[in-house]
């Protein structure tokens, strides 16, 4: 990992303090932003009565994004399985790569005037890092 990229880590990690600080739970606005550009997700989620199935889904991808960003391997092992799980439950891949889209975008928000270049390049770089262990995953297991 070069200088630049250790900094990955530590930029993530800035930004989602931001949104747990300045947001608090942003579970509900994600899942609504999710629910809107996917309109055909809802049903997946009809047993979830209580948002427990949501709020662990969140943790995960929130960990997930940590733990990518540090060149975990482990992470890319993880959202692999998951992606697998998610065409078994039906889930069009490409809405599985749009949840990390909607947490970036609401790290974004949260930073407001925080926000710097340098946050926008990691999480392009670690959107980048997803969205190949995402097409690795689907090569695989097909989808």
């Amino acid at each position: 990992m070069n200088e630049r990229s250790q900094q990955i880590p530590q930029l993530i990690d800035d930004s989602l303090e931001w949104l747990a600080e300045r947001v608090g739970d942003p579970g509900p606005d994600l899942y609504r932003a999710l629910f809107e550009a996917a309109p055909e997700l809802p049903d997946l989620f009809v047993l979830d009565t209580d948002g427990s199935v949501r709020g662990e889904m969140l943790y995960r991808a929130f960990e997930t994004l940590r733990d990518l960003a540090a060149d975990k391997n482990f992470a890319a092992d993880a959202l692999g399985l998951e992606v697998r799980n998610h065409l078994g439950y039906g889930v069009p891949i490409a809405r599985f790569a749009l949840f990390f889209d909607l947490i970036a975008d609401a790290c974004l928000r949260a930073a407001g005037s925080d926000w710097t270049a340098a946050h926008a390049w990691a999480w392009q770089t670690l959107r980048a890092r997803v969205d190949a262990v995402v097409a690795e995953a689907v090569a695989v297991h097909g989808g």
